[in-house]
């Protein structure tokens, strides 16, 4: 997004505003590790407003999600299967 810097003197100059995105790091409940991820604030708190990262990559469709985060799906997905092929041999 771009704009303009505006003096006292009402001098006009262009600038660019730029997200805010930081790397950080997101624990997964399910498969028990960090996850580094580039994040905006607003996507922080979208993150935590959906009850954290696992159950937002799930919600989420693919064509919403980057490419680390359908790896993060698919890892998840795999987990799930596993966890419920265990539960009904047991």
């Amino acid at each position: 997004m771009v704009g303009n810097n505006v003096s006292h003197a009402n001098n006009k100059t262009k600038r660019v505003f730029y997200p805010n995105v930081r790397w950080v790091s997101v624990y997964s409940q399910m498969l028990s590790k960090n996850i580094m991820l580039k994040v905006s604030s607003a996507g922080i708190k979208t993150i935590d407003k959906s009850g954290g990262i696992d159950l937002f990559v799930q919600k989420t469709s693919n064509r919403k999600l980057t490419p680390p985060l359908l790896k993060l799906k698919k890892d998840l997905a795999l987990f799930t299967a596993k966890k419920t092929a265990a539960e009904t041999t047991a």
